[in-house]
């Protein structure tokens, strides 16, 4: 995943940022609640996405990792 997904983050946008709207914890699993800002760099459109991710811990790792997100948003984004 780090190669895939969070290593491309500076490649590919200016300026990303997480906003975190609400943690909810529920035992071994947490919901996760934001948007994310970003310009991107192939086209310098803006990134304005709502976002939401559900993460399962066992001991102490995540062992199962989902997000929401409109990926429309992030290929006009991204020039896709």
């Amino acid at each position: 995943m780090v190669n895939h997904v969070l290593a491309r983050i500076p490649q590919d946008f200016d300026g990303f940022t997480v906003h975190l709207h609400r943690i909810v914890g529920l035992g071994d699993t947490v919901l996760v609640e934001g948007r994310y800002t970003a310009t991107g760099k192939a086209t310098g459109l803006a990134l304005d996405a709502q976002v939401a991710n559900v993460l399962d811990f066992a001991a102490g790792k995540v062992v199962r990792w989902q997000e929401y997100v409109d990926p429309t948003r992030f290929r006009t984004v991204l020039g896709v």
